[in-house]
């Protein structure tokens, strides 16, 4: 295909990441609560792709889409977006 990184959700798995420089990462999904599923994949790759396109690490760019995507599935019906301030205060109780 000629890209530099697939990337692929797997729901309660997490993510699995690959890139031609540093092969295959996976990433536990952070989630043991699911309200809702619907969107939360969309809402992983409106956030991930930014991160990508500005040379961040597959190990960060996972990070940051399975943190996204913990907090999409707590929202019931896709109803609102994932909010840049909640995801911050995620990231930083998961690396506390």
């Amino acid at each position: 295909m000629g890209c530099e990184h697939i990337i692929a959700t797997r729901g309660p798995s997490g993510s699995l990441c690959y890139s031609k420089d540093k092969g295959y990462h996976e990433t536990p999904a952070f989630s043991n609560r699911v309200v809702d599923a619907i969107g939360a994949g969309d809402a992983f790759f409106a956030f991930i792709a930014p991160c990508f396109a500005a040379g961040l690490p597959q190990e960060i760019v996972s990070f940051v889409g399975n943190a996204v995507g913990s907090l999409a599935v707590q929202i019931v019906c896709n109803r609102e977006p994932v909010k840049s301030v909640d995801l911050i205060k995620f990231m930083t109780r998961l690396l506390k």
